[in-house]
């Protein structure tokens, strides 16, 4: 790809996208076209601005990063996109793939990494971070039945469990993603159904044994707090 290469930064931290920022400026062959702290901003600047790259995160308050994916995929699929989180489970980068992303880095990367990978998904290549590189290629080579119980998810039923697991109310998720508190119940029935789980306190241990890291928020999370 010739020319400079304009790069969208989308993440909800002001200071993490300064750095990110600092680091393209010192570099002759990119430059931010522009920043964005959530879906809406993100998609509102391309539609009146081309750019090369984007970068998101994951985790954004309302409409997730693996939503953005899917509409930026949906309005210009030729756009490469670049996902940089802190989420390191595969199952995160799994998604993100399959959800139409080019590459993913968590935030612990190196700067050279970085920008190797913006780099080659700009010149149509995929990049994935070490850390979950051979993880991910076991994942996508896997077909119906061999396929986690996490797998059965779709994206929303993802982000959802997710909140959920968190110690969320089903009322709280519903006025963050702008849902009915009757249609997040109905996720919550289908993703409980779907993983075998009786509580949104099995939800939050599950997700706990399935991505390291991640604490369990006692109180929050006991059953009848969902209401």
């Amino acid at each position: 790809m010739l020319g400079v290469l304009q790069v969208l930064l989308v993440d909800d931290h002001r200071l993490f996208r300064n750095g990110i920022k600092a680091l393209i400026a010192a570099n002759a062959d990119l430059e931010v076209a522009g920043e964005a702290g959530d879906f809406g901003q993100a998609m509102q600047f391309l539609r009146g601005n081309p750019c090369d790259v984007v970068i998101t995160d994951l985790s954004m308050s309302g409409r997730d990063g693996l939503e953005l994916i899917g509409s930026i995929n949906a309005l210009y699929p030729k756009l490469p996109i670049l996902v940089l989180t802190m989420h390191a489970e595969e199952e995160y980068a799994t998604r993100a793939i399959r959800a139409g992303a080019n590459g993913f880095l968590t935030k612990d990367a190196g700067e050279e990494e970085l920008l190797a990978a913006i780099r080659s998904i700009a010149a149509g290549n995929l990049a994935i971070g070490h850390k979950v590189a051979e993880a991910v290629a076991v994942q996508l080579s896997r077909k119906g039945g061999a396929e986690s119980s996490l797998g059965t998810l779709t994206g929303r039923e993802f982000k959802i469990y997710g909140m959920l697991a968190k110690g969320m109310r089903v009322s709280v998720i519903a006025r963050d993603l702008n849902l009915s508190i009757k249609t997040v119940s109905t996720y919550k029935a289908r993703i409980q159904q779907k993983l075998g789980l009786q509580s949104q306190a099995d939800v939050a241990l599950h997700h706990q044994r399935h991505f390291t890291g991640t604490k369990v928020q006692g109180e929050s999370v006991a059953r009848g707090s969902e209401k």
